[in-house]
Order: structure tokens, then C-alpha cells, then sequence
């Protein structure tokens, strides 16, 4: 079960990079200016998500990242909510190329395989 909840960590961890990178680089957001808010919200998507590997399971609480990706527009960057919204499909493409590749490559390194 501790194999899980890293695979778990390292996933949402590179979901929360990559996203924040996307949106800070590609889309020229800003993130909010209060330290504790960006805190709270990766510790409240953390811990829904290890909530959600204790009741289904290492594969649903991988596919429920989406709350990750929405997490970071929502509540991490300031100013134009609504077009950084607009933007989310293409800033879940751009981000899943590169999730997927560090993902791949942090497991191998670990040697961590697929359940």
C-alpha cells in the first residue's frame, strides 16, 4: 500500500507542475500572491485524492486527476478566471505529454511496474 500512495504522491506532483508551468508559461498567468492558499489547495487535493486510493483503488484515484488540473486555474492563479478556464483543454494536452514522460521515467528509475 506504501508503493501505491507513492505512485500516487509523484503523480499528483507532477500534475500540479506541469499544469502550473502551462498556465504560468504558455498562458502568461500569475499565481496568487498568498503563500497559504496555493498550501491549502494542494493539501486539500492531496488529500482527497489518498482519500479516494483508500475507497477505490490506485487506478480511480489516478483518474480522478482532473480535480488536480482544475484545482490549479481555479484556486491557484489570480486574475482572468474565466479565460484560463476557457483554456483548460489546451492546457491539459500540452500538460499530459509531459506528465506521462516523467511519470514513465520517475517509475523506471524507482522500478516501480504497472498494476
Amino acid at each position: 500500500m506504501m508503493e501505491n500512495r507513492l505512485i500516487l504522491l509523484l503523480h499528483l506532483a507532477t500534475e500540479f507542475i506541469n499544469m502550473t508551468m502551462v498556465y504560468t508559461t504558455v498562458f502568461g498567468a500569475s499565481l496568487v500572491k498568498k503563500k497559504w492558499k496555493i498550501v491549502l489547495t494542494v493539501g486539500v487535493v492531496v488529500c482527497g485524492h489518498l482519500l479516494l486510493l483508500e475507497i477505490l483503488g490506485l487506478r480511480d484515484a489516478k483518474g480522478m486527476s482532473f480535480f488536480t488540473m482544475l484545482a490549479v486555474p481555479l484556486f491557484m492563479l489570480s486574475g482572468r478566471k474565466r479565460t484560463l478556464l476557457g483554456l483548460y483543454p489546451f492546457a491539459v494536452i500540452m500538460a499530459s505529454v509531459v506528465s506521462v514522460s516523467v511519470s514513465f521515467l520517475v517509475a523506471n528509475m524507482l522500478g516501480v511496474t504497472e498494476a
